[in-house]
């Protein structure tokens, strides 16, 4: 009986070692796992900084373009303003007279 129980204590004490072995894989896995989880978060979040920088640079670039765009579209207003207001009485020239809208 005692070389049974011997025997029994000897397979159980494979198995609890047997079993961690396996907790001890099972947590390096997760760490691994883990790590690579936080890696992809900060790929991802250096990403988005990086995509809202080039966002925040296109919108600077739109609204500088849309300035010089209305800067633009004002001097032509200007410009047609004071043609108009130099010309003799409309349709003098042989012109029919034009709106200004």
């Amino acid at each position: 009986e005692k070389t049974a129980n011997a025997a029994r204590l000897l397979a159980m004490s494979r198995d609890v070692a047997d079993l961690h072995g396996r907790i001890v894989t099972l947590q390096k896995a997760a760490t691994v796992t883990e790590n690579e989880e936080k890696r992809r978060r900060r790929d991802h979040e250096r990403n988005m900084l990086m995509l809202q920088r080039q966002l925040l640079a296109q919108k600077e670039e739109v609204t500088t373009y849309l300035r010089e765009l209305e800067r633009e579209v004002e001097t032509l207003r200007r410009e047609k303003s004071t043609r108009s207001s130099r010309s003799p009485t409309p349709g003098a020239n042989g012109e029919s007279p034009r709106s200004t809208s």
